[in-house]
């Protein structure tokens, strides 16, 4: 397929999270993963015949058509289990547990764990910095 979306971050069609999708985009044997849990964000880590390899950010992966991708996103500045602090509060200190595109900012948001918990606080990319 020689693929351009290799090492890309995509948001892909809504359906990859439809078990009940008959639209043809996601590989049979994967409808079930898909319908897990919603796809946010996904990296392009390969591709296997027609379809695209696509990694979830809880490590899953879906073998999915290209022609259900949304959008090709930005390189996200974190991975999921860096280690980060607030760049305002250096004190406060966590591990990146999750991440989302934000339309209308037109970025990634991440989330971070402080001590086993998990923040409810949205941050920007710019408000986090990594820690060594």
């Amino acid at each position: 397929m020689g693929s351009s979306y290799l090492d890309k971050w995509l948001l892909y069609s809504r359906s990859i999270g439809n078990a009940n999708s008959h639209d043809g985009l996601i590989h049979p044997d994967d409808l079930l993963k898909a319908a897990q849990k919603e796809p946010g964000i996904l990296e392009c880590i390969g591709e296997e015949g027609e379809y695209l390899i696509l990694k979830r950010l809880d490590g899953v992966t879906i073998r999915a058509k290209a022609a259900g991708i949304h959008c090709v996103l930005p390189s996200p500045r974190f991975r999921m289990g860096d280690r980060v602090q607030e760049i305002a509060r250096p004190g406060v200190q966590g591990l990146i547990s999750g991440m989302l595109w934000h339309y209308k900012d037109a970025a990634c948001k991440f989330f971070i764990m402080v001590d086993g918990k998990k923040k409810s606080r949205r941050y920007r990319a710019e408000e986090l910095a990594v820690l060594p």
